[in-house]
């Protein structure tokens, strides 16, 4: 039986894709970032590429599928950023 506490992790994931998608759909729809903050998103993938490393090295499978979908998800949107050259 799963743990309460796997169950929970993988809730994260879940949730946690409820939140950048929706960004990332915007910003290719309208081919600019608006008032996305590239800064924003080039901060959360530094502290996202450390969490994985963290997540590898303890084998917390919940913990590297959350951040490598976060990951994934803030990287393809800074792209873009920088591709439609929006944001600050």
């Amino acid at each position: 039986m799963i743990s309460f506490w796997v169950l929970t992790g993988w809730l994260a994931i879940v949730l946690g894709l409820l939140v950048g998608p929706p960004q990332l759909a915007k910003i290719w729809k309208y081919k600019k970032g608006g008032d996305v903050s590239k800064m924003t998103y080039f901060v959360l993938v530094i502290y996202q590429i450390t969490l994985i490393s963290r997540a590898i090295y303890i084998e917390d499978w919940v913990f590297i599928v959350t951040t490598a979908l976060g990951l994934a998800v803030n990287l393809l949107i800074l792209i873009l950023l920088f591709w439609f050259g929006r944001g600050d």
